[in-house]
């Protein structure tokens, strides 16, 4: 029996597959001292989260974001950003913020005191600390540009689920955004770098940029849909 044992513990090993979701989070592993073979898998998108064609835009122009209030997710150098834009905006316009009250803690008076610190006179704030994920679809169907700061992640779900929703994406180079954004679908910027976020916000304002959403919501989707992701996985556990 003890030989056995050890026997079923070698091969258990020995068919171990290790997988992270994206090579910056296989670099993250590697810098806390886990050399496994990792194999990148991805992440996964929710069925909830592709263009819905019955939604229409707002009237308004609309950015948005996904977080809950930390540090890590860097929230003020999107306020910094936005004041500059607000600055320069000839329209009236609208940032949503979702999420902020998420990880089980409530975070208004946190959030308020965040708020203070920045004036806005063309973009109204609207916060919506929970809601469920057909809000939040109906959310990002309804918006015209997807607003990311956060300092590290993995591949943020956020990021992906606003491609699949066919909204360009302008992210802080966090960690697994270099897979997934490429000049037809947003931009990567440095994190804490919120003039050239604000630069960059002003300019899909002046309409310099032109993204095709159903394209970006297809090509996100075909590599990590729910049918594309079970593909994936599958091919690991045969393995």
């Amino acid at each position: 029996p003890k030989y056995k044992s050890q026997l079923a513990i070698r091969s258990l090993k020995a068919a171990t597959i290790y997988l992270a979701v994206s090579n910056d989070k296989i670099r993250q592993f590697a810098a806390n001292g886990l050399f496994f073979d990792f194999k990148n898998i991805g992440n996964l998108i929710s069925k909830n989260f592709y263009i819905n064609p019955i939604i229409s835009k707002s009237e308004k122009l609309r950015f948005i974001t996904i977080g809950a209030l930390s540090p890590i997710k860097d929230f003020r150098t999107i306020f910094k950003a936005l004041e500059i834009v607000d600055k320069q905006l000839t329209q009236k316009a609208e940032f949503i913020w979702i999420g902020q009250n998420r990880w089980g803690k409530k975070n208004d008076e946190s959030v308020q005191e965040l708020l203070s610190n920045y004036n806005f006179t063309n973009i109204d704030i609207i916060l919506e600390p929970i809601l469920n994920r057909d809000q939040i679809a109906t959310y990002l169907n309804s918006a015209h540009l997807f607003l990311f700061s956060s300092l590290s992640e993995g591949m943020p779900v956020s990021v992906l689920e606003a491609l699949a929703c066919g909204l360009a994406v302008f992210t802080s180079n966090c960690g697994g955004v270099d897979e997934i954004i490429t000049e037809q679908n947003g931009k990567i910027y440095q994190i804490k770098d919120h003039q050239t976020l604000a630069n960059l916000i002003i300019d899909f304002t002046n309409q310099s940029h032109s993204y095709d959403a159903d394209s970006i919501s297809k090509t996100i989707l075909e590599k990590y849909g729910e049918t594309a992701f079970r593909k994936k996985l599958l091919t690991y556990y045969m393995q």
